[in-house]
């Protein structure tokens, strides 16, 4: 009888149940919410940059280390075209790439602003032994070149800085990629020249991998810029900025 009781008392009625059911729909919003406000926050703490691939590898490590602060940071590596699409989306606090004043970009305009933070080269270079250093001298010569494609920041500034000039030699272009790095390799493979940031390839010249060719009407003054949005970015990202004008 008492079991029966007991039972009677735990027993829910119709009108219960749904404040049960809306209680325990409440209690997973508030857990919901919960995770959501953490993510903000996490976010809060974070600078997220989207960079050109080139310099995600050889510029941004050392550069963030001195600049950052000990902050988070989100790097979204792409191809300028891609990374242009990230800023136009707002989906970065910052763009890091190479700029050029011959070289439009999609980014101009009202928008945004940038500060140049570095200068860098891009030079042909080549395997030692596959070219003489004075191949670019001698516009007969076939010339196998590893170019990088249209989405490439680094291939918009060549072609806008040097495309008169490269049009007069014999080049045959046997591979395309928008990845400064994998030029890079196949370079040092000895498939052929390219043209690429002084940055990435210093060391591979150093050691031997890599010799420049002869001609200094081949080179491009480059700027490093850091772009960010007109619009007020969060606290972190608006501090960071500030920042470097002290770096």
């Amino acid at each position: 009888m008492m079991t029966a009781l007991g039972a009677l008392l735990l027993a829910l009625t119709d009108a219960g149940v749904l404040v049960q059911d809306a209680a325990q729909d409440m209690l997973r919003k508030i857990h919901q919410l919960q995770r959501e406000l953490g993510s903000i926050e996490t976010v809060a703490k974070t600078l997220i940059f989207a960079s050109t691939q080139a310099l995600s590898f050889t510029f941004f490590p050392e550069w963030f280390s001195r600049t950052g602060g000990g902050v988070g940071v989100h790097l979204l590596a792409d191809n300028m075209e891609a990374c242009e699409q990230i800023m136009q989306e707002g989906s970065a606090h910052f763009l890091l790439c190479h700029t050029h004043p011959a070289a439009e970009m999609t980014i101009n305009g009202d928008r945004f602003r940038r500060r140049t933070i570095a200068t860098d080269q891009p030079l042909p270079v080549a395997a030692p032994d596959v070219y003489g250093t004075t191949l670019l001298h001698t516009s007969k010569a076939d010339i196998q070149l590893l170019s990088f494609d249209e989405r490439s920041g680094l291939g918009r500034i060549l072609s806008a800085g040097l495309g008169e000039k490269l049009a007069r030699l014999n080049l045959r272009p046997v591979f395309t990629s928008h990845v400064a790095m994998a030029l890079r390799t196949m370079a040092i493979e000895g498939k052929g020249i390219a043209w690429l940031p002084m940055r990435l390839v210093s060391e591979d010249i150093a050691a031997g991998k890599l010799m420049p060719l002869e001609g200094t009407e081949w080179l491009l003054d480059l700027l490093i810029t850091l772009i960010r949005p007109q619009a007020r970015l969060s606290p972190l990202a608006e501090g960071f900025w500030s920042s470097l004008g002290h770096v």
